[in-house]
């Protein structure tokens, strides 16, 4: 009988987390840092709420992972008008923070060769339909 899901997918998880952690801690990152600063690169100036559902993270936990990064130095908040006349905070990289975002993408570029060894260019590309699949059926 094959492994299931559930066991298959934390392993696989797991197995990646464990691969650029290390990365990531000698850059002095926290778990959630590296995505956020991913995200920023291709959406800077995107408004708060937005770039916590980008992240797949809830309004709070995003509203910590930006107080320390801006005490880091990565990011900075600038408020703008929107809807309603109300006010939002929008997130900028400063040049520090995009410097770590073009490492940290560098580091889950060379996971991403590493996971994908040995694969060829169909199965990868497969792979990735499936799970993207996969995703969306659980997103519901």
């Amino acid at each position: 009988m094959s492994e299931p899901l559930h066991m298959i997918l934390a392993n696989a998880s797991l197995m990646h987390r464990k691969n650029v952690r290390q990365h990531f801690q000698e850059l002095d990152l926290s778990d959630g840092q590296p995505k956020v600063l991913a995200s920023l690169l291709d959406n800077e100036g995107i408004v708060q709420k937005e770039l916590a559902t980008v992240c797949c993270v809830e309004p709070a936990t995003m509203t910590s992972l930006l107080q320390k990064m801006q005490q880091d130095g990565f990011i900075e908040k600038r408020q703008r008008s929107v809807s309603g006349g109300k006010r939002a905070n929008c997130i900028y990289l400063t040049d520090k923070g995009r410097e770590y975002a073009l490492a940290s993408n560098k580091i889950m570029d060379e996971a991403e060769i590493l996971a994908f060894k040995d694969f060829t260019k169909e199965e990868k590309e497969t792979f990735l339909l499936l799970i993207k699949r996969l995703t969306d059926n659980l997103s519901i």
